[in-house]
């Protein structure tokens, strides 16, 4: 019980700090693009509960389900561009606490190319988030540097570049073991289960 307190005031907080200082775009769905991989070609991202208050991002269905929207709408910061920033899901605490804004992460495994997603309160995670791009409608990860280009001897001039290298796997997230989203670094997933998709938006119409 002490736990959940502290988790609903930290909560709190999170929120209103993030309300005061960003500014969301109208809700959306994630849906994925695998032409070649029926199972989960046009299925809507949802988060997936792992813990208290955090979620990933696990392959859910092709339509959202009326009671509980929370999980397939999401949203974008758009304080710095109008189509980049933090993606944003809106988590309802029970209790009578308010929604709160949490922001998407990538968590690194030291044994894996394969990184899970994650939604938790900034309180949770020192205001660390994945900064996330759309192109269009394709959701792409701006990378910076791109040390794709470096070199031996003197340091050079930093470039970046736009990324899309999503998969759906099998993974734990938490305690959890879903088939949810994942982001690969490099080269062949070290997961077996990874295959490569898409995500695409679809704004949702008033």
């Amino acid at each position: 019980m002490k736990f959940a307190v502290s988790v609903a005031a930290l909560a709190v907080l999170a929120g209103s700090a993030a309300a005061q200082n960003s500014q969301l775009s109208g809700p959306f769905s994630l849906r994925l693009s695998a032409p070649g991989n029926a199972s989960v070609d046009g299925r809507l991202l949802t988060a997936c509960h792992t813990g208290a208050a955090t979620s990933t991002l696990c392959v859910g269905e092709r339509e959202p389900n009326s009671g509980n929207t929370y999980a397939t709408l999401f949203h974008l910061n758009t304080t710095t561009a109008p189509d980049q920033g933090a993606l944003i899901n809106m988590y309802p605490l029970a209790g009578g606490v308010p929604i709160i804004p949490e922001p998407f992460r990538l968590v690194l495994s030291a044994s894996s190319n394969v990184l899970t997603t994650w939604f938790s309160p900034d309180t949770f995670t020192d205001g660390i988030h994945q900064s996330v791009k759309f192109i269009g409608r394709d959701l792409v990860l701006p990378i910076y540097p791109d040390d794709s280009k470096f070199r031996e001897g003197g340091a050079p001039q930093p470039e970046g570049r736009d990324a899309s290298n999503w998969y759906t796997c099998f993974v734990y997230a938490g305690s959890y073991y879903y088939n949810a989203l994942a982001w690969v670094t490099g080269g062949i997933p070290n997961n077996p289960t990874c295959r490569p998709v898409k995500v695409v938006r679809d704004d949702v119409r008033a």
